[in-house]
């Protein structure tokens, strides 16, 4: 890597801030004792929008960039005392949709642009203050496609192109009031697969591209009206994982890639008509695991690469025929973290790659069987995009605080003792944002509110996408991303951006400092003082990449900064000289 770009990024880590705490309350929302509950928490491109309840608005819609300044109430959607109780959030391109009741059309869809001018009902689909109820709310290919029932067609699917169309109905599955009743909506890279009762096959697996024309029952599982009982794990690689019963195999492990040819058993793992009940899914390298049940070993850790030669027992976790008691699992990286219990320990953090030698208990936290983790999914999240967690865990010390992890049993560990004492805070919802995790804690004098621990306390990597690029001539909007991890050591790391104009100069900005200053033509400067200015030329087909191959220093962990590019653009969005990028909000981590 050029010696120029190595040290412009020393300078930018070295006026990183280091002066806050290890965790800190954003906000009290709901002043004093009295909770604001915060949670549905989603990214809208580098600034947090979620659910708090105030004694002045009820619970409304507010957003946050994670700090005190930029945190507040983006709308009182149900003006007054009422609750709009807005969730289901989901990132549609620019916009950000919700359900929400205004207290005048019932619970309906919302859309959002992150300020309250343009934050709006999208349909009143059952008219007046009865509500359509929507629900499994998902992007697909720049749509949003979601269940809603109305009197005449019950729950079925319906789409939205863009916000001034208005809602409309995909597919009416099940005529008449009776509805498909879709579900377990899992979104790939072409479209959404489902579970719905057509009335004539039963509830099966069925696959949209969100368009019109383009939804099909993928397999009659279990020929005729009899349902499969599908429970949908995960998609990887555009391939979705579930459980199904055909009604010879008992519930198995199957396999679809939104085809009907493509849609076929994974492995009857134990044979016969009783199956293995799969569940749990979550990503490992190369794979899934979950949780299957046979005669020989119980209920254990599995593991599959979609083939039947590669779906395996991981570990026998409960030696015998007896089970293991994992209650959830979240993928952090390359790693799936969980929560098993056992008679030594209790409930404890163990985490796996897959592999029988990469599957073991990271740390005992609480000494003896009394068990430091509690069953609850909302306890334990993956933390940037390192192969870090932050969970809520109880030493039997402190009570239920606040605990990070590498996976390692060095470092894991306590970040604070927010609630003195042994009554623990007990944090949950935790929401990984720019340089920050977003979490909700109770303590006596601020009631549940939102608080925030900084990645670099406990070593987190970050690389998250900020607001939006501007158009170029050529029509597209020039996309800024990461190839890599950002973590200390990492030789490889590089900056790229595609659709940007071919074969001109360009410039990539760096600052410790993140804006959001509007100019002309739709564009938004990300990055703010102390500016480190790269130069580039594009190539032919649009794209760069600058290198920035992260030396393994420890003093750089926790540095952070924001990127951002600038290409020449005769005829671009910015006074028609140039053209702006997104910006990338990155931490270095280990």
């Amino acid at each position: 890597m050029p010696s120029h770009r190595f040290l412009s990024l020393s300078l930018v880590l070295l006026t990183f801030a280091t002066t806050s705490r290890s965790q800190e309350l954003v906000l009290d929302i709901n002043p004093g004792p009295a909770s604001s509950d915060p949670g549905e928490f989603c990214d809208f491109v580098g600034t947090a929008l979620f659910a708090a309840t105030d004694t002045a608005h009820g619970r409304e819609l507010w957003r946050t960039d994670g700090t005190t300044a930029t945190t507040s109430l983006l709308m009182d959607i149900q003006p007054g005392l009422g609750s709009s109780d807005p969730s289901d959030m989901v990132r549609v391109g620019t916009y950000v949709y919700f359900v929400a009741d205004d207290g005048v059309h019932g619970r309906e869809v919302w859309v959002t642009d992150g300020t309250s001018a343009n934050t709006r009902m999208v349909s009143d689909l059952v008219a007046g203050a009865a509500s359509s109820s929507p629900t499994s709310l998902t992007e697909v290919n720049g749509h949003l496609i979601f269940v809603a029932t109305t009197p005449s067609t019950g729950a079925e699917l319906w789409r939205v192109e863009a916000p001034e169309l208005g809602a409309v109905l995909l597919a009416d599955l099940r005529s008449g009031s009776v509805g498909s009743d879709p579900e377990q909506l899992h979104a790939s890279g072409s479209g959404v697969f489902f579970v719905a009762d057509d009335g004539a096959h039963g509830a099966e697996l069925w696959f949209t591209q969100g368009q019109p024309g383009t939804t099909l029952l993928l397999r009659d599982t279990r020929v005729g009206a009899q349902s499969s009982d599908t429970v949908a794990l995960l998609v990887r690689d555009d391939t979705l994982f579930f459980a199904a019963d055909d009604g010879v195999h008992g519930g198995e492990l199957w396999r679809s890639d939104g085809t009907s040819a493509g849609t076929v058993l994974v492995e009857d793992i134990e044979t016969g008509a009783v199956g293995s009940d799969p569940r749990l899914g979550a990503l490992v390298p190369n794979g899934l695991v979950f949780l299957a049940t046979t005669q020989a070993n119980g209920r254990e850790l599995w593991f599959s690469d979609g083939t039947t030669t590669n779906t395996r027992i991981v570990r026998d976790l409960a030696p015998g025929t007896a089970s293991s008691v994992i209650a959830y699992m979240k993928t952090a990286n390359v790693y799936a973290f969980f929560a098993l219990t056992e008679a030594a320990t209790g409930r404890e953090l163990w985490l796996t790659d897959g592999t029988s030698s990469g599957t073991f208990l990271v740390k005992d936290i609480a000494r003896g069987a009394a068990g430091g983790l509690l069953n609850d999914p909302e306890t334990l999240a993956p933390a940037g995009v390192s192969t870090h967690v932050i969970f809520q865990a109880d030493d039997g010390v402190t009570g239920a605080e606040v605990w990070t992890s590498d996976g390692t049993a060095t470092r894991t560990a306590a970040l604070a003792d927010l609630s003195l004492g042994p009554t623990g805070s007990y944090p949950s919802r935790f929401f990984s944002i720019g340089r920050q995790v977003l979490f909700a804690v109770s303590t006596p004098s601020n009631g549940r509110e939102l608080h925030r621990v900084p990645l670099r306390f406990f070593g987190a990597a970050q690389a998250q996408r900020v607001g939006f690029a501007c158009q170029g001539s050529n029509g597209l909007f020039p996309d800024l991303f990461v190839d890599g991890l950002p973590v200390i050591g990492n030789p490889q790391f590089r900056i790229q951006v595609n659709n940007a104009i071919p074969n001109v100069f360009g410039t990539l900005f760096l600052t410790n400092v993140r804006t959001a200053f509007p100019l002309s033509g739709g564009c938004t400067v990300f990055v703010g003082g102390g500016l480190i200015a790269l130069p580039f030329a594009t190539s032919a087909s649009g794209n760069f990449f600058v290198p920035v191959a992260i030396p393994d220093v420890e003093e750089m962990l926790g540095g952070g900064f924001v990127a951002q590019s600038a290409t020449a653009d005769l005829g671009g969005s910015l006074n028609g000289v140039a053209t702006l990028s997104n910006g990338i909000e990155i931490v270095l981590g280990r």
